[in-house]
């Protein structure tokens, strides 16, 4: 990962804090490859029922992908790692669509 950023608001906890560090070292997992240009960014927000929840935002040169994770979606098990590789995969996807817009224009192609 190039950078990871927890908000103040993502830190108050210190239990929710540890969770998201651990997920964190899931995801350089997932990201390993590739994930050295990554920018990950970790906040707290409400649900839609008011409750806590937490967004993930990876970005990097070519866009940005977020996923939004409830306190009980931050306990490691086969679920979360689901989730991290989905989120990974649509971010690689952005990366994807910008790289073909640019060999697409490079070629003096329209899209």
């Amino acid at each position: 990962m190039k950078q990871v950023v927890y908000t103040d608001r993502a830190k108050q906890d210190p239990k929710d804090f540890a969770a998201l560090q651990e997920v964190t070292n899931m995801l350089e997992e997932v990201t390993r490859q590739s994930g050295d240009v990554v920018t990950a960014e970790w906040d707290k927000t409400r649900d839609p029922h008011g409750g806590p929840a937490f967004v993930l935002r990876l970005s990097d040169w070519s866009g940005s992908a977020n996923r939004i994770f409830g306190p009980s979606d931050l306990q490691p098990n086969n679920m979360l790692w689901s989730q991290l590789y989905a989120l990974w995969g649509d971010l690689l996807q952005e990366r994807s669509h910008r790289l073909l817009e640019e060999i697409r224009g490079s070629n003096g192609q329209e899209g």
